[in-house]
């Protein structure tokens, strides 16, 4: 038993010493088979392993179930990894070092992993503050929990952090996955953390810890909160988190991840508001001891401690003994520890000292200290002086790599800001950092003949050592840096993920750069700088100094600039600090700009450039009105006396706003970022000028988009479509946001109007900014859906939802709240779910419906009842208003409205003229009236005056559909109702005339709320989103609507675009021919009848009509004759005339029909020779076109399904196959309608999707999640042989393609993916998914050439049919739509969504008609 212990305990340590190497290098999928096979574990202990998401957690799993396994276990995995891993199974055979050597080498490459710093060169052993801080650490070893190491700044805190993880039992008892060290800083702007900052910090994090996800990056904090939580629930649970110099209770809640944190930080309550079992605080209450003071006085200036002068310990007590404040003055006197020198430095820290009383007496030491070692500096090396200046440009607690001071500094080298920092580093003003830097190789853009990428790479970074020159070769030899060329490598050059047949992606390169410095100051030293060294005038030139550096590396080309961390997300600051608004307007009307800026910076740090122009633009406005001379002083900490006089007054530069018309540019690139605000915040990669290309041919950002895509197609053979009808409807919305899992049932506005705030049926409350939608907040707490939320009007800080858990919880968010709120009061009714809440106008009450129809108010400051009325309403209450006027509060139920009265808590009026439910009301602001909605289709206008029952005001009608939603304007100007069809309508607010409708959303209209300023209003839908709108108050032609449940059909005639399309406001079928979309013809079928399908003959002399009530007509186009001039895409739907009742040729054929119902499908031949209708009776009839002899040729009637009547015509001869609702196939021969062949499908059910291959010899179907294929070659002796049957897809097989060329074919399935398979061995090419889609793959459609595939869901999609690239993306308005239409040339396609919009698409070709501009 004895020996059986010590070989255990062997081999765990092996584990243990190695387990960093296993878990970077193992795939445990690759050894579970011998494990088993051995008998180390059985199937219930396998299937635990494999069902882990990601190869780390697989690993993490397998060593946890390891130990326990006996000493045979160890062996057998040994033994299992000796082929597949050589190099593990020789560390694991070797045996366990235990030297102190080893110990070290172990620490230090944990250590250097996780990012932890060196230790200083004044590093001073504190071996009891050591032992206390690891004393803590050790309480984590079973449980997460957070240590809270806080002191005084420059005490030391950070090297104590690090020099308690130095201990190999440490590390590999409580943290065997490892620690991972980030350096938070002061990320604060104006009192208030910076989001933007503390995203990027945990986005940094994200990229560390999960490196294969880094294309994925969270776009806003709640997002990176969760990705870390997963991370380290998953692969690093029992990992170490060191935040490093935390300033706010803020950033520590964001990092509460159930983790294992370390903090540093300057308040012991730094953690007060983390979610954590343990919290544990470990406070350094003072500096070093006068003997280790001494200890390092005596190793910088290598003088005995005994032969110190007196005055060291005077310098000691002078400084506290701060050990940021001794190591700068050691450094000082380290080149010449003269006597002299000693006495000088003792007596300017006391003459510093005094001459900043007014602070902490240890604040005074410590800047004394700071301004006697910059002093010196200057003194030393005046040059060096001047450049360490620069740095007060940064913002607070900067890491700025030696790229960046290259820029800054006027360097051609990034090693000459090494030398340079060398001087600095050794006065200990400032500390450094080295990162390796890669390029991924999905970040990689060169062309198909350049094969030398990789050695000319390498050789170019060693020969020039320079990423700034934007140029780098490729297929020469010789590294030469080239200025001007279109091939290059740029970080994420392809930023939107696409790839044509001519640009390849390299897949499998990452490049090493450089192990580029990093530098950065203590708050303290930066605070100095800022403060009481450098003035306003010399910053300006210093920004200046640094936006030109950028601007002569990229030649004004900011787009090529390689990513360094900090460009894509500071320039447009330093710009506006430097007095280039100008420029910046240019960055921010530029698509290229756009587009890199968001992958490296994201959505939110544009937006918020956008807006930091807008009030920049309005200052310069403001301060034109000023006098001229500005007199600046540098700027002194409060309570300080005044710095010294460095530089006289001088006159600052006016800053200069831009030009109206270039601020309206701006503008509207911003609303063209924000309408798009969703797509950009869920997909990392989104082409920007693919995006624009879908914007109204007049606007300037399309124009842009269209020269940008001409110039690349030109240039590299990429690939862009662009949309021909883009509606200029100046009623689109402003912004988009998607906040919420699940479908959002309320939203608001703050009463400032900087903030809005959603709920959701995912059980969240989610607060956001109103003008870039970025993600502030999530107030999490109700355990069921959240119905309803509000600001309360007297406090913008405060936030009460209420939920179907039967409670209302009350939100605030303090000085912080740009990040976080908190719950401050739960209010909980009976059980009965609450369905609505509102706030009195004076903030103090708060009334709330429920289901059982019960009416409450209760106090909003202790949750006490006011008034309880118990029989309010004898049906669930739907909804609530508290008014402005008259302390009034409306309640809706069933079909009754009722008004209370506040003031003496009784029922004042009844009003039952609604016909059903009634599911919303909303008081005036100006005038005692009440609008409320309902089912019935109305809007209501009540008197708030009326007597019971008295009828309303007005009513008011709205397109059939149940109405959800409404409310007056801040001002009454308009009203504003949501319907259940997901369309809003404007009314006027005084005549209650009809202003214009909008195409709102794709579910229902939950919610609006209006901005305080009356110019905008939010709706909110069970889309998901969030859109905010603009008023106008005019009346709008609404736009032709078509639709999408019928079909689109689409041919070219001589070269000439024709569709065919059905009006759904007027009944009629209009043929829509040239790439103007103008209408040629307008048909219907007459006698009243309803049109339920169409088809357009591809020979464009036929149009066949069906309706509800099984009539057909086969038509003759008049248009068939007439010249067509296809003259450019400009038109626009709105511009077609006015249809008449009916125009076109003849009537072909309007015999009696066989159907009895409704007509759902309607086809032609290839040939247009015949033509196939089917109803849902069950009856499919072929007819023969001929003419005025177009007649019916035969029926059949096989039980035919009236859900699935999928049709499929083979090209090379007159054949038709078809399904049967049992499952059969049947093939018929046209000519007389006999049964070619006929068999079982494979399964009970209808097949969905059905094709036939273009050389005939194949035909393929799907039965649910299954895809049968046949041969066709023995269909003539009655025989259909199997040629393969693919099981593959999760869900539903919804549409199947072959392509022209017969090497692939394609499906789409209901599981949101794409399965490319070669059609020679019918092997996976490639599985393409969806992500971020919600809908069904609905069709594809292969081009001619066999090279292309689109498809089509809730956005159309271009691949590579190739290998399944995705080429290009373009989104639609509408939810869904069915199908996709190409012409045969794959430049023209055609398809309607969900809300009857047409969406007509052409490819862009460098030679159009437009004018070849360079952008």
């Amino acid at each position: 038993m004895a020996e059986r212990q010590v070989i255990y305990s062997d081999y765990r340590d092996r584990l243990r010493q190695n387990r960093e190497v296993i878990v970077r290098d193992l795939d445990a999928l690759q050894v579970l088979d011998h494990l088993i096979a051995e008998g180390v574990f059985d199937l219930d202990e396998d299937e635990a392993i494999r069902e882990k998401p990601t190869r780390r957690a697989r690993v993490t799993e397998l060593l946890a179930q390891l130990p326990g396994k006996g000493p045979a276990a160890f062996s057998h995995f040994v033994d299992a990894l000796e082929e597949p891993f050589p190099d593990l199974h020789e560390n694991l055979k070797a045996d366990v070092l235990v030297t102190e050597e080893d110990r070290q080498a172990y620490i230090r490459r944990i250590l250097v992993a996780g990012h932890v710093p060196p230790r200083p060169e004044y590093f001073v052993d504190r071996p009891k503050e050591v032992e206390k801080l690891r004393e803590a650490l050790r309480m984590l070893q079973e449980t997460d929990g957070w240590v809270v190491l806080h002191g005084m700044g420059g005490s030391g805190k950070t090297s104590l952090a690090a020099e308690a993880l130095r201990d190999d039992e440490l590390l590999k008892d409580c943290f065997p996955d490892g620690v991972f060290w980030l350096t938070i800083g002061q990320i604060m702007e104006d009192g208030q953390v910076d989001a933007a900052k503390l995203l990027m910090k945990m986005q940094n994090l994200c990229a560390r810890l999960d490196p294969d996800g880094a294309a994925d990056r969270p776009s806003n904090i709640e997002a990176a909160h969760d990705r870390l939580l997963s991370i380290f629930a998953s692969d690093y649970s029992s990992a170490l988190l060191v935040l490093d110099d935390v300033w706010s209770q803020v950033v520590a809640r964001a990092f509460s991840v159930r983790c294992r944190c370390l903090v540093t930080s300057r308040s012991a309550a730094v953690a007060n508001q983390t979610r954590t079992p343990r919290k544990l605080v470990v406070p350094i209450t003072t500096g070093f001891t006068l003997e280790q003071t001494l200890a390092v006085f005596s190793r910088l200036t290598q003088i005995p401690v005994k032969e110190l002068p007196a005055e060291a310990k005077g310098i000691h007590y002078e400084s506290q003994g701060l050990p940021l404040a001794v190591a700068m003055l050691g450094a000082l006197l380290k080149p010449d520890p003269k006597p002299l020198r000693w006495q000088y430095y003792f007596d300017m820290l006391k003459a510093k000292k005094l001459k900043r009383l007014g602070g902490s007496n240890t604040e005074d030491s410590l800047f004394a200290s700071i301004s006697i070692s910059i002093d010196a500096l200057a003194t030393s090396d005046p040059k060096v002086f001047d450049f360490y200046k620069m740095f007060a440009i940064f913002d607070d607690d900067p890491v700025l790599s030696s790229q960046v001071l290259a820029v800054l500094w006027g360097f051609e080298q990034p090693i000459e800001v090494e030398i340079t920092m060398d001087k600095v580093l050794e006065m200990s003003l400032a500390h450094k950092v080295r990162r390796c830097l890669e390029v991924p190789a999905s970040q990689v853009r060169f062309r198909l003949k350049s094969s030398s990428l990789r050695p000319a790479f390498k050789r170019a970074i060693s020969a020039t050592g320079n990423i700034h020159n934007k140029v780098l070769p490729l297929d020469d030899t010789t590294p030469k840096v080239r200025k001007q060329s279109s091939v290059f490598i740029s970080a994420a050059a392809d930023t939107h993920g696409d790839k044509t047949n001519k640009v390849k992606r390299a897949r499998s390169l990452s490049v090493t750069q450089f192990d580029y410095a990093h530098y950065s100051l203590h708050d303290l030293q930066l605070a100095y700088l800022k403060d009481e060294l450098v003035n306003d005038e010399e910053k300006l030139v210093m920004h200046k100094r640094l936006v030109e550096g950028y601007s002569k590396h990229c030649e004004d080309q900011y787009h090529e600039l390689h990513d360094d961390g900090y460009v894509h997300r500071y320039l447009g600051f330093h710009l506006l600090e430097a007095g280039e608004s100008a420029r910046l307007a240019t960055l921010l009307t530029d698509l290229r700009w756009i587009e890199r800026k968001l992958l490296f910076a994201g959505i939110d740090d544009l937006l918020n450039d956008y807006l930091r122009f807008k009030e920049h633009n309005k200052r310069c406005q403001e301060q034109l009105e000023k006098p001229k001379a500005v007199a600046v002083q540098p700027r002194r900490r409060p309570g300080r006396k005044p710095a010294r006089d460095k530089s006289p007054v001088k006159q600052l530069s006016r800053p200069a706003s831009v030009d109206p018309s270039v601020l309206q540019d701006v503008l509207m690139y911003q609303r063209f970022v924000s309408i798009h605000a969703h797509h950009l915040l869920q997909e990392h990669r989104v082409s920007v000028v693919q995006l624009a290309l879908s914007q109204p041919e007049g606007s300037i950002v399309y124009q842009q988009a269209l020269q940008l895509a001409k110039l690349e197609t030109q240039e590299q053979s990429a690939f862009y479509v662009r949309l021909c009808n883009a509606s200029e409807d100046v009623h689109s919305h402003r912004l988009t946001v998607r906040a919420h899992q699940q479908d959002v049932k309320s939203v608001a506005v703050s009463p400032d109007s900087r903030l809005a705030v959603s709920c959701s049926s995912d059980t969240s409350v989610r607060l956001w900014n109103r003008e870039t939608g970025s993600l502030v907040a999530t107030m999490e707490g109700h355990e069921n859906y959240v119905t309803q939320c509000c600001f309360n009007p007297a406090n913008s800080s405060q936030i009460i939802s209420c939920s179907d858990d039967s409670t209302v919880r009350v939100w605030e968010y303090g000085d912080d709240r740009n990040v976080m709120a908190e719950q401050i009061l739960e209010y909980r009714a009976a059980e009965s779910p609450i369905s609505c809440c509102c706030v009195s106008p004076d903030g103090l009450s708060c009334a709330i419906g429920d289901l059982d129809g019960m009416l409450r108010v209760f106090s909003l400051s202790g949750g006490q009842d006011f008034f309880v009325e118990s029989v309010a309403h004898e049906d669930p209450v739907n909804g609530c208003a508290w008014s402005k006027h008259r302390n009034l509060i409306a309640t809706v139920s069933g079909t009754t409205v009722q008004l209370w009265s506040a003031t003496t808590e009784s029922l004042q009026a009844t009003f039952h003229d609604h016909k059903l439910l009634v599911y919303g009301c909303a008081f005036s602001n100006k005038s005692d009236r009440l609008i409320t909605c309902s089912a019935d289709q109305t809007l209501k206008v009540w008197s708030t005056l009326a007597m019971e029952d008295q009828p309303p005001l007005t009513s008011l009608a709205h397109d059939g559909v149940t109405l959800l939603c409404c409310g007056f304007s801040p001002n009454d100007a308009v009203i504003v109702s949501g319907s259940a069809s997901g369309t809003v309508r404007v009314w006027h607010g005084d005549t209650y005339g009809h202003l214009y409708s909008l195409d709102a959303h794709n579910g229902w209209v939950n919610a609006l709320a209006f901005v305080p300023d009356g110019r905008s209003f939010l709706t909110c839908s069970d889309d998901l989103t969030c859109k905010l709108w603009e008023i106008s108050e005019s009346a709008h032609r609404d736009t032709t609507h078509y639709d999408r449940r019928l079909d689109l059909d689409m041919c070219m005639d001589t070269g000439v675009l024709t569709l065919a399309c059905l009006d759904k406001g007027n009944n009629h079928v209009k043929v829509l021919r040239g790439e103007k979309l103008n209408e040629v013809e307008s048909r219907s079928i007459g006698d009243g009848e309803v049109v339920k399908s169409f088809a357009l003959a591809s020979n464009f002399k036929t149009l066949t009509l069906a309706s509800t009530t099984g009539r057909l007509q086969i038509l003759e186009t008049s248009s068939r004759t007439q010249s067509s001039e296809d003259d450019g895409i400009t038109g626009t739907l709105e511009d077609m005339p006015t249809p008449c009742e009916s125009s076109g040729g003849r009537v072909l054929c309007d015999h009696a029909s066989p159907h009895k119902g409704q007509v759902k499908i309607v086809q032609y031949s290839p040939d247009c020779k015949y033509l196939v209708s089917a109803s849902d009776d069950g009856i499919q009839v072929v007819w023969c076109i001929d003419g005025l002899d177009s007649k019916l040729h035969f029926i059949m009637s096989d039980n035919m399904s009236s859900r699935h009547m999928p049709f499929a015509f083979f090209k090379d001869r007159p054949w038709l196959v078809s399904t049967t609702e049992s499952g059969q196939l049947q093939v018929r021969d046209l000519k007389d309608g006999s049964v070619v062949v006929s068999w079982s499908s494979g399964g009970e059910n209808q097949p969905i999707a059905l094709a036939v291959s273009h050389d005939g010899t194949l035909v393929g179907a799907s039965v649910g999640e299954k895809l049968h294929l046949w041969s066709t070659l023995g269909f003539e002796s009655g025989e259909a042989h199997s040629v393969a049957q693919i099981e593959e897809h999760r869900d539903v097989i919804r549409s199947f393609a072959f392509s022209p060329d017969g090497a692939r074919y394609a499906t789409g399935s209901d599981d949101h993916s794409i399965r490319l398979y070669d059609s020679s061995d019918h092997s996976l090419v490639e599985e393409m998914k969806l992500i971020h889609s919600l809908g069904w793959i609905v069709d594809m459609v292969f081009s001619e050439a066999s090279d292309l595939l689109v498809s089509v869901s809730d956005r159309i999609k271009f691949w590579l049919a190739e290998d399944g690239t995705l080429v290009r993306t373009v989104y639609l308005n509408g939810p869904f739509t069915k199908f996709i239409r190409a012409d045969p040339f794959f430049s023209t396609f055609a398809t309607v969504d969900d809300h009857g919009t047409l969406y007509l698409l052409a490819t862009v070709f460098p030679d159009d008609d437009e004018d070849d501009v360079e952008p």
